[in-house]
């Protein structure tokens, strides 16, 4: 797998073998120091399959928009999109075209982490690596990374920065909703 693909971020997480590296020889650790990394050169070409739900907030389709830009970085990275929906039948069914179009990894922010489990774990016994985004898939063997946040984290952060800066301002009891 190429460096572009690497650089390629969480659009190609997954895009390992299930092989251990071998480490580099001396000479090679070597050479590469004094030639600088190739870790941008094109390598061998690889096929992102990409589906989401339609892009009905800012979140969704900023996440669409940023993966086709990183895709677009790298002559080695053909990103490929099916249509968004929020129809549950109509992304399993994309799902399994970019399966039958044997794409070399696929990053699926399902609708439904459970609906689309199933579609999933197809891909993953068809050797095709699951990069699960955010709704997460309840069977482990479905994907092979999991992208997702801490909502409750994030928002007790925010609110303990808010009380923060209520009471440094004089605010004596502030009461965060």
């Amino acid at each position: 797998m190429s460096g572009a693909v690497v650089g390629a971020g969480a659009l190609v997480s997954a895009c390992t073998s299930n092989e251990p590296a071998a480490a580099p020889s001396a000479a090679a650790t070597q050479a590469a120091a004094a030639a600088g990394t190739d870790n941008d050169k094109p390598g061998e070409k690889v096929v992102i399959g990409f589906s989401a739900p339609a892009a009905d907030h800012g979140w969704i389709a900023a996440i669409t928009k940023n993966a086709q830009d990183a895709a677009k970085k790298y002559s080695d990275v053909e990103f490929k999109p099916v249509e968004p929906t929020n129809d549950i039948n109509q992304q399993i069914s994309a799902v399994e075209s970019l399966i039958a179009a044997k794409v070399s990894a696929l990053v699926i922010l399902p609708n439904d982490g459970e609906q689309l489990n199933q579609v999933a774990r197809k891909a993953m016994d068809a050797g095709i690596p699951v990069i699960n985004v955010d709704r997460i898939f309840p069977d482990k063997l479905s994907y092979r990374t999991w992208i997702g946040g801490d909502n409750y984290g994030m928002g007790v952060a925010a609110g303990t920065y808010i009380g923060k800066t209520l009471k440094d301002k004089g605010v004596s009891n502030p009461v965060i909703l």
